[in-house]
């Protein structure tokens, strides 16, 4: 019942009684609005203390999922409260499901709401809406709990088992028709000095077998700065049959040597 239609029930009593001089009507009066302020101040005082908490299992779901959110609820007034409405306001697809309950004084309600993802966007939880009043409904209250939360939902996630991305072939474990320079290298960092890198303006095919050329069990050769390099089978100077071994102390004969040697 409205507010003010109990006040004109009672002005309406209050008339009769006085013009009648029934006296039963006058106490009837009387205890009507005794009830009536005493309900007043009940109503009051039935949302004092209250508090309410609400999380959410997971902050995102996919189509068809379902969203679990959990509410407690806590009095930490002495007074308990006969009944309590608890719902949550919301842009859901479907309104989710409220309570009605009652708490004694200082205790602690919970319990858990199921909520399935029925269209993929996003969506704002909140605020929760506490209402309650005095037991005779004629006045109600209503409190407001500013407790905002996003969900996301995506698409749902469908799984393919007769398809795979195909694989990629690894660099020295099978033959193929490409030449090593033009196949991607599997190059996982280089350490300075473990490469003999050319220089700027030197051909990739003419670096020295400097860093190259090792003997058996992996070791390097001793392999000097002149050493390693092109020469000619015979010496131009010399007349010597074999190849030449190193420039002798003539400088005409180093000068020839250096002209045979490659530029290092």
């Amino acid at each position: 019942m409205k507010p003010w239609r109990f006040a004109a029930l009672w002005l309406v009593l209050f008339v009769v009684a006085v013009s009648t001089g029934v006296e039963l009507l006058s106490y009837l009066s009387y205890l009507v609005l005794f009830v009536a302020l005493a309900m007043w101040a009940l109503a009051r005082l039935t949302l004092e203390g209250l508090s309410v908490k609400r999380s959410i299992g997971q902050s995102y779901a996919h189509l068809g999922d379902t969203i679990e959110l959990n509410y407690e609820l806590t009095n930490d007034h002495g007074l308990g409260k006969l009944w309590l409405e608890v719902f949550e306001r919301s842009n859901w697809p479907e309104p989710l499901p409220g309570r009605v309950l009652s708490i004694g004084g200082r205790k602690t309600r919970k319990w858990k709401v199921l909520a399935k993802a029925q269209r993929r966007g996003r969506f704002h939880l909140g605020p929760i809406i506490l209402r309650s009043g005095d037991p005779f409904g004629l006045f109600g209250t209503e409190a407001r709990v500013p407790s905002e939360a996003l969900l996301l939902v995506y698409p749902r996630v469908v799984g393919l088992p007769y398809w795979a991305l195909p694989g990629s072939f690894l660099e020295g474990n099978v033959l193929t028709g490409q030449r090593s320079l033009q196949s991607t290298s599997m190059v996982m960092g280089i350490r300075r000095g473990s490469l003999d890198l050319p220089r700027p303006g030197r051909a990739l095919a003419s670096r020295g077998r400097r860093g190259l050329d090792r003997g058996a069990g992996g070791h390097r050769r001793g392999v000097g700065r002149g050493e390693g390099l092109a020469r000619p089978p015979q010496c131009g100077s010399c007349d010597q049959r074999a190849p030449c071994r190193g420039p002798p102390s003539g400088s005409r004969h180093q000068t020839v040597w250096q002209a045979h040697a490659v530029p290092g």
